[in-house]
This record gives C-alpha cells, sequence and structure tokens, in this order.
C-alpha cells in the first residue's frame, strides 16, 4: 500500500475518532506538573528562586525543597533547618547568598549550611505573613519586615555575623504613623527603597483601612498619594521594578505604572480581572523578552502589544486558587506555583503557541496552512477552515453555506491568486473558492484527491491531485482547472499521483509524481533523471531558495540537490545530482517521517509520526510535547511558514502548534555536575583527589545537569578508570559501584541531551580507596622482620640442642617441625575464617573466587556466586540486642552449610552480608539449588539466647561466572551486588539474578 493511499485512510480515521471525540481535547499551554511523585511532598508552594548552581528551589508551607531536574528532595536538619518550617519568601543577596523567610524565623544559607538571624535583643525575625517582605540591598544586606517593624540587616562590625535593627527612626514613624504598618518592600536599581504600608485610621466606630506609598532615598522619605496616582483603601501587596526602569505596583484589583523619570503612577489595569483569592501573594516577573507576568485567582496575565492576555482554564492552565508565584528560569522555562496544587513548568515558553478546538479551531486535526493578505491566519482542518483575524489569539470557523459540498472536509491545501481571492480544496477533491473581502465558500467542482495548490509568478494555480495535474491559467475568469494531458508525452502517461509542488526562486516549478519528477520553466516541460538516491522514489519534496530537499519516508533519508542555475534544466541538463544528508539524528530513522519544508533561513524542518526535527546547517534540534509542541503525531505536508514573521506552522492531528525560529538554537551549555556522594552510609564532598578508607562498602554517585529544557531526554556516559576501560551509558543519574578494592579511580563522565543534540563537557573527578591495614607496606614489612627474627631464634635454639643432645638431634627436629607445621596451617585456617560465624571471611571467598576463575579459564566448568542479606538485619539488632543479631548470624552460616556440597563454600562479606560459592552451576542448573539456600534461611525463625522467636528473611543476587569473559572477583561482586540491589528495592525476601 503506497504512503498516499495510508494517509488517505489515516485521514479518515481521524476525522470520525474526532466526530466522536469531546470537544476541548487539546490544551494550548504545554504544561508538566510537578507533585509528590516527584518527591515535592508539600503543595501549598509559597516562593520560587534558582539559585547560583542552578538548582530549582521551592519554599512551602512545610519545608524548603531542591529540584534537580530529576527529582525534589527536601532540606533538612543536617542543613541547619528544622522541620515543619512555613517559607513565605526566599531571595538571593549580593553575594549570592540564600535567604530564607519563615513562620519561626530568619535563615541565611553559607557553605551549605543554614544560620538564624536575630534582632538586637535576640528574638527570631519571623515571616509569619507571606508576600514582598524581603528585599536585597545593592550595597549589601537585606530589608526584611518582620511583625510591623521593617528592619535593616547587616553585616556585624567584625564581619563574622549578622545585626537587625529598625530602618526607619522614631522620628519618621512619629512623621509618618503608616510605616508602623509596612506590608510590602522593594529596592529599585537607582537605591531608592519603596514601602506600601497598610494602616488602620479612625476611631474604633469607623475605623478603615489604607493603603499607602512611600520612597526613601537617601534619608529623603516622600509618600505617594491620590495625587500621583495612588488611590487609598487598598492594599498593595505586589512591586516590581523591569529592565526598562518600569515601576509595577500591584493589589488584587489595580495594576499601576510608574514610567522611568515620571512623578506619577498610572492606571495599567485595563482588563485584567479582579483576583479577590490573591489578597497576600501578588507575585509579579519579567520573562526574557520584557514582558509583565502576574498570577491571578484562576490562571496568569502576560503583557501583549499594549495590552494585556489572560490565559486560564481555556488555554489548560487550571487552577481555582490563585498563582502563588512565578519565575522563568535560566533555561527559559517558566515555573508557576499553583496554590496547593504543586509546580506547573510551561515547557518551550517563549517558543512555541498551541491552538485546539479550545481555542476555536474548526477540528484538531490540522493539514494546511496560509497566511492572506489580509493579516489574517488559515488553518485548514479535518473539519473545515479555521481562520484567526489579525491581532486575535483565538481561530473562529469560516461560515459555511447551505448546502454547501466538500466545506467542512478535510483541507488538504490552499492558495491565494493574485487578485487576493482564497482557493481551498480537500482530500477528497472537492475545489472551493472565496473572493476577496467575502465570507462566503462556493464548490466551484470536484477533483481526484487534491494535495498541493501553488501559484506562479504569473498568477496561475497549479493543482495537484492523485491523478493527474490541473491547471487554472486565468482564476479571475476561469471556475474549472484544465487537466494537463500534455504530461503524458512527459511522464508516459497524465494520470500521475502527484504527491508535492513547489516554486524555487527563478520562477520555475517542481512536481514530484509516482512516476518521477518534472519541472515547468520558460514554458517548457521537463522530465528530470535523479541521480545518487537509493532505489525508492522519493515520497515529498520542498524548494529551496536555489536547491530542492528530497524525502524518502520508506528509508528515513533526506536527499538535497546542488545549486540550481536560473534558467537551466538541473546541474547537468535534465539530469539531477542528488546528496544524502549526513548526521541525521538516530531518532528520526525510526520514525515516519511525513512532511519536509526549506524555510528562507536556509533550515529544514522535517515532521514525523513522532516529533519535529529542525536542521540549521550545522546541528539538529528535535521537539516533541516535552519541548512544547502540542501533539507528537504530525500531519502529512502540515508544515508552512509564515510570511508575516518567518514562525513555523506545525499541523498534527491533535492540534496545531506554531514555533519561532528566533533563537532556537541559541542554547546555553549543558551543565553537569556531581550532586551527592556515598561510600557506604558515610556522605563525603567529590572534592578532587579525594582519599577515603577501604571498607568494602558501594560507592554511590548522583549526578545533576541543572537545564531543565528536555530533561526527560538526558542521559550519560560514564566509565570509571580503574576498574573498566569500556564506556557504559544509562538514563539515570544515579552510578553504583560495589566492592571497590583499593586503588586509584578517575570517575568519567558527560552528560547528552538526545533531543537538543547536545553534551556537556567531560567531567572527571580522580579520588584514592586506600587499602586495608593488612595490605599496607608497614605491615609486610613488620612481617618480614618478625619472620627473620624467628628465624634467628629458632636457628640460635637448634644450635643450642646441637650441643647439647646431639644424640637426639634427628627427633628434636622432626617434631619441632611437625609443630611448626601444625601451627601455622591451624593460624592459617583461623586467619581465613570468620570469628563469629566460623564460616570463610572475604579474604578466604576473594581467594576461592579467583582460583575458579583460573581454572574455569584453564577449561573449567562455570561457577555461581551468591551475595545475600539479611532483610532488616539492624531492626533485628534494636529489637532483639546484639546477642539475638550474632545468634542469627551464626544459625543462618548453619543453615546454609547444612545444604552445601563438599565443593561449595560460604563466607561473611561483611555485617549481614554473604557470599555463597557454587562451583559446576550456572543460573540455569543451579536455580533449584538457589531457592532451596534461599529458603533455608527463611524457613523457621531462629530462636535467640533469651528464648525470642526471630523471623529471618534474605535477599539474593546471584551472578554467573562464565568461560571468556575477562572476569574478575571484584566485576562478580559488582554484578551480583546489582542484582541485589534490584532485590532490595524490588521488596526484599527474593532472588534477582545478574
Amino acid at each position: 500500500m503506497n504512503l498516499l493511499t495510508r494517509v488517505r485512510i489515516r485521514c479518515y480515521c481521524w476525522l470520525a475518532l474526532l466526530l466522536l471525540a469531546a470537544p476541548g481535547w487539546g490544551q494550548q499551554l504545554p504544561l508538566r506538573h510537578y507533585s509528590q511523585a516527584d518527591g515535592l511532598a508539600n503543595l501549598a508552594v509559597t516562593s520560587l528562586l534558582q539559585d547560583r548552581e542552578g538548582y530549582l528551589l521551592a519554599g512551602t508551607e512545610h519545608g524548603l525543597y531542591r529540584f534537580d531536574g530529576n527529582r525534589f528532595t527536601t532540606y533538612g536538619e543536617k542543613e541547619g533547618l528544622a522541620r515543619g518550617l512555613l517559607f513565605t519568601a526566599l531571595k538571593l543577596d549580593q553575594a549570592g547568598r540564600l535567604w530564607a523567610c519563615t513562620d519561626r524565623g530568619l535563615f541565611v544559607q553559607d557553605n551549605g549550611r543554614f544560620s538564624e538571624i536575630r534582632n538586637r535583643d535576640g528574638k527570631s525575625l519571623s515571616c509569619q505573613a507571606g508576600g514582598q517582605r524581603i528585599t536585597p540591598l545593592t550595597a549589601g544586606g537585606m530589608l526584611l519586615i518582620s511583625g510591623n517593624v521593617l528592619h535593616h540587616i547587616r553585616p556585624d562590625e567584625g564581619g563574622h555575623g549578622w545585626t537587625a535593627q529598625p530602618y526607619f527612626s522614631a522620628q519618621q514613624i512619629t512623621d509618618h504613623p503608616a510605616l508602623a504598618d509596612p506590608v510590602t518592600v522593594l529596592e529599585t536599581r537607582d537605591g531608592a527603597v519603596w514601602v506600601a504600608t497598610w494602616h488602620p485610621q479612625g476611631d474604633r466606630r469607623h475605623r478603615q483601612m489604607l493603603g499607602r506609598l512611600y520612597r526613601s532615598t537617601l534619608g529623603q522619605l516622600d509618600e505617594f498619594g491620590t495625587e500621583r496616582g495612588i488611590p487609598p483603601a487598598t492594599f498593595w501587596g505586589g512591586m516590581l521594578q523591569a529592565a526598562d526602569g518600569r515601576l509595577w505596583l500591584r493589589s488584587h484589583d489595580k495594576l499601576l505604572e510608574l514610567a522611568p523619570a515620571a512623578t506619577r503612577f498610572s492606571d495599567r489595569t485595563g482588563n485584567l480581572p479582579t483576583s479577590p483569592l490573591l489578597e497576600v501573594y501578588l507575585p509579579l516577573a519579567t520573562d526574557h523578552d520584557g514582558r509583565l507576568l502576574g498570577g491571578l485567582s484562576n490562571g496568569l496575565f502576560r503583557s501583549q502589544d499594549g495590552g494585556w492576555e489572560v490565559m486560564s482554564r481555556e488555554q489548560g492552565l487550571l487552577t481555582s486558587s490563585g498563582i502563588t508565584a512565578i519565575l522563568q528560569g535560566r533555561d527559559g522555562e517558566l515555573w508557576m506555583a499553583i496554590g496547593g496544587q504543586g509546580l506547573t513548568r510551561w515547557q518551550g515558553y517563549g517558543y512555541w503557541n498551541n491552538w485546539t478546538q479550545n481555542q476555536g479551531l474548526a477540528g484538531n486535526d490540522a493539514w494546511s496552512f496560509l497566511r492572506s493578505r489580509d493579516g489574517s491566519m488559515l488553518v485548514g482542518t479535518g473539519s473545515g477552515l479555521a481562520i484567526q483575524p489579525p491581532g486575535s489569539g483565538r481561530f473562529r470557523m469560516q461560515p459555511v453555506s447551505a448546502g454547501s459540498l466538500g466545506q467542512d472536509g478535510q483541507w488538504s491545501a490552499m492558495a491565494e491568486d493574485h487578485e487576493g481571492n482564497l482557493w481551498g480544496a480537500t482530500f477528497t477533491g472537492y475545489l472551493m473558492r472565496r473572493e476577496r473581502g467575502g465570507t462566503t465558500l462556493t464548490t466551484l467542482t470536484r477533483l481526484p484527491l487534491v494535495l498541493r495548490i501553488v501559484p506562479d509568478q504569473q498568477g496561475q494555480l497549479w493543482i495537484a491531485t492523485s491523478e493527474g495535474l490541473y491547471l487554472l491559467a486565468d482564476p479571475r475568469t476561469q471556475r474549472k482547472p484544465r487537466y494537463l494531458e500534455e504530461l503524458a508525452a512527459v511522464l508516459g502517461r497524465a494520470n500521475a499521483s502527484f504527491t508535492s509542488a513547489c516554486a524555487t526562486a527563478d520562477g520555475s516549478l517542481w512536481f514530484l509524481s509516482d512516476l518521477g519528477l518534472v519541472r515547468w520553466s520558460n514554458q517548457h516541460w521537463s522530465r528530470i533523471q535523479l541521480q545518487g538516491n537509493a532505489e525508492h522514489l522519493p515520497n515529498t519534496m520542498a524548494c529551496g531558495a536555489n536547491e530542492l530537499w528530497l524525502l524518502d519516508a520508506h528509508a528515513s533519508t533526506v536527499w538535497r540537490s546542488g545549486p540550481l542555475a536560473a534558467g537551466d534544466q538541473g546541474d547537468q541538463g535534465d539530469q539531477l545530482k542528488l546528496t544524502a544528508l549526513t548526521g541525521v539524528p538516530a531518532q528520526l530513522s525510526g520514525a515516519l517521517l511525513q512532511s519536509i519544508l526549506a524555510d528562507r533561513r536556509g533550515w529544514l524542518w522535517l515532521g514525523s509520526d513522532s516529533g519535529l526535527a529542525v536542521w540549521n546547517g550545522k546541528r539538529w534540534l528535535i521537539f516533541n510535547q516535552a519541548s512544547g509542541l502540542v501533539w507528537n503525531d504530525l500531519n502529512q505536508y502540515a508544515l508552512y511558514e509564515d510570511s508575516l514573521d518567518d514562525s513555523i506552522w506545525v499541523g498534527t492531528s491533535n492540534g496545531v502548534s506554531q514555533v519561532r525560529p528566533r533563537d532556537l538554537f541559541d542554547l546555553q551549555p549543558l551543565p553537569l555536575k556531581i550532586a551527592a556522594l556515598q561510600f557506604g552510609d558515610q556522605e563525603y564532598r567529590p572534592t578532587p583527589g579525594l582519599v577515603v578508607p577501604w571498607s568494602g562498602k558501594a560507592l554511590q554517585v548522583t549526578l545533576a545537569s541543572l537545564a531543565f529544557r528536555n530533561h526527560e531526554a538526558l542521559s550519560f556516559r560514564y566509565r570509571l578508570k580503574g576498574l573498566e576501560d569500556d564506556w557504559s551509558s544509562s538514563d539515570s543519574p544515579i552510578l553504583r559501584y560495589a566492592a571497590l578494592p583499593p586503588g586509584a579511580y578517575v570517575l568519567q563522565v558527560q552528560a547528552g541531551n538526545s533531543m537538543l543534540q547536545q553534551h556537556s563537557a567531560l567531567l572527571e573527578w580522580s579520588f584514592q580507596v586506600e587499602p586495608p591495614w593488612w595490605r599496607t607496606r608497614w605491615f609486610y614489612g613488620a612481617a618480614a622482620i618478625t619472620a627473620l627474627i624467628l628465624l634467628w631464634t629458632g636457628m640460635r635454639w637448634r644450635l643450642r640442642v646441637v650441643l647439647a643432645r646431639q644424640r637426639q638431634l634427628d627427633r628434636l627436629v622432626r617434631e619441632r617441625t611437625a609443630e611448626l607445621e601444625a601451627s601455622r596451617e591451624e593460624h592459617r585456617l583461623r586467619s581465613l575464617k570468620d570469628g563469629l560465624t566460623q564460616a570463610w571471611n572475604r579474604t578466604a571467598m576473594l581467594e576461592r573466587i579467583g582460583q575458579r576463575l583460573q581454572a574455569m579459564e584453564a577449561g573449567g566448568d562455570t561457577f555461581v556466586l551468591i551475595l545475600l542479606d539479611l532483610d532488616h538485619f539492624k531492626r533485628i539488632n534494636d529489637t532483639y540486642g546484639h546477642l539475638a543479631g550474632d545468634a542469627v548470624l551464626k544459625e543462618v552460616v548453619l543453615r546454609l552449610q547444612g545444604r552445601l556440597r563438599p565443593t561449595d563454600a560460604v563466607g561473611r562479606y561483611g555485617g549481614e552480608e554473604f557470599i555463597v560459592l557454587l562451583p559446576e552451576l550456572d543460573a540455569a542448573r543451579g536455580q533449584q539449588r538457589i531457592g532451596e539456600l534461599h529458603g533455608a534461611i527463611n524457613a523457621q525463625p531462629v530462636l535467640a539466647p533469651d528464648g525470642q522467636s526471630i523471623p529471618v528473611t534474605s535477599s539474593f543476587g546471584v551472578a554467573t561466572a562464565s568461560p571468556g569473559q575477562h572476569q574478575t572477583a571484584e566485576s562478580l561482586l559488582h554484578a551480583a551486588d546489582q542484582a541485589l540491589y534490584r532485590a532490595k528495592n524490588g521488596g526484599r525476601n527474593r532472588i534477582e539474578y545478574a
């Protein structure tokens, strides 16, 4: 079945599904929500901040959380914060220190720990009320509203701490009593401090609350009242100075602006709805384009062309408790704290706009686009034509006259003639026309399946169909197109299936069909022979300014022609040499490529069933729903470059997207750092050259790449030099190595983002594991000296014996030799046994594993290595006591030894971990034996010395040694430990195989 037939069937299927689906299927805003499933345990987020390192910080009503792109983790007592704090504000000062306002005090973070700042009498500076009550000062320090006092916090004289004192003098408060009730504070870039107050006035029977605004500059205090644009009885909860110097002031129902050098505020409320739910949190922010953003009770507002656009439920932003904080990260992603509902990220902010039926589209499946001369945007959908008038953010349906045919079908193609009349067609072949300035479509005729309508420089319209090519030579008077039968002389028959048509800058028209490529130039038809392409004929084509791009959807291959000389028939007469585009991302090789576009920049756009890709001549970017695209399944031919702003319109089976290519490839470098480091239960800082004592426990490295754009496409390439030479890959940011032997190591890691086709710089971290004391040089030296002393003493003694008892020499020598050999053997066995359980110790088991590996490589059989761990053993010690724990360990060894063969071995690996060696078995042959051993441990409770019955379970990690794999004892233990790690994560009391 050819591609065109598949598309036709696909169109009808989608149309049927959409007619049955509920309206408003799609959403305009590409949002990603974060909640408890992402580690954000408390969803009442009150403040947002991105710190110096790039972590996203979220202050909530019950704790402070840090987001590394993968999960949220909470700050706790080890960072200096008590549990259960209510965070009301987060700020960075000029030195990059983090300040946190809470209901129980003010805290500042320095060198990773928080310390509390108190006022002069030692009392806490609590921030129980939310809002904008703290601001950093350019000269250093902070201003903080705590209680009813504005405090100035600055370093003390010694520079080792902080002092807090009132900012306003007693005389200033006497002259201006409202200063005793500050509610909002901000320092602007000129050093002025703005303070909004909320002060009661009048006696008890006639008391009312009045809002006032003050500016303090170098000790000079100015009051802004009604005469300067500040209405009374208003609570001003939000203040912001934009990059252009404008000062914004906000209440729940007012938005005021003070322009640079102006002395009076202007009311810019306009069409903004009131936000009665936001009595305290009135967040304001600006994005990287300088647009003002603010939270509403039911959504978000943003400045747009001198007015405000409001985004709420209709655009998919669901909030009933308001937006409490707004932050645009360094990578451009927009974060919003939704009252009581966690965090929401606007993916692809600043680049993507999306529309669905919720925003007025006739249908969610979009097939064709056209920017008309009057500035309207036309979108042909599976349910008719949708129109977006100039300046409007919504679409409306094209009116359809009664009894019309095809006008509500799948609009496959559109074009305007030289007179500005609209021509449209559907996949079912209906050709329609709308007069310039008119509102009604007229169906003129029915053709075969129409895929393209292309105007030429002479004003003619060329119509490509599944059964031939048609021409409207004079669209002003002609109503039915002429069928071009003369193509039979060029292609062999006239009813070829034309899949693509486009025009190059020289005015030439190019048509691609199932019989080949033809060109119309200088009133002449030419059939173009393609050279260099594969055996498949390209399916789709796009015209650049003076080159052709052809797409082979079957092989996911893109072909590019050389430059086309004006008026020529190709590179060499009627032949066109094609070159396959190299470096196409691997994600596209398995996708169904359905559309291609070459824009005026020379960029190449590819649409597939799994997203959109763009190539700027140097590198690729790939977009999907996580990037901001409305839907991943793009429709055929549904790519269009807007003549108004050079944006690209994308039609999908579930909505329309518009991407603005400006700065699209200006990506920040991909960061990578080690966020956490653990050897066993001990945490370390990842300092270069770190030296840690050998413990036999696992190394765990947690990585962080603090770029949140397309973070789900992040992967890591790593290796540990000193242990492995080959690189490994993982989507997890957690790397784990078990039982590292003593030695020097270098961890090398590189992060990559497959969607952004971006890689971080190579991260290298060196460290060293010290050997245990019995493997140090001084121990070997002491042992050698001791042996020499013993040897010298023995020789002296033997000499005295010879002199004293010559006749008994042979007997004494034999007796002494026997005694020495027995003592040495007993000592050797004792050094290889665990003192508690009498099982083999770790050294003995490592030697046996090494011996088995040598025997196996010399022709011996495979063997199985089990690394087992007693589940919740610490709980046994804590509950029953350490004597009971010792009894459990000894009983477990006895149960295992009772089921082992003479060639098997069991040893204590450390703590509650044991190694079992099963020769001449593999995972398949040893499965029953392994299950029996597991069941023997769990068969019945262990009787403690005091008579208590202790239930015991265990988790097994099983690895198999096989010839030719270049395995070592350490690599086998590492594989078994990884399996044991999965057994524990899978619920414990189970067996996992490497």
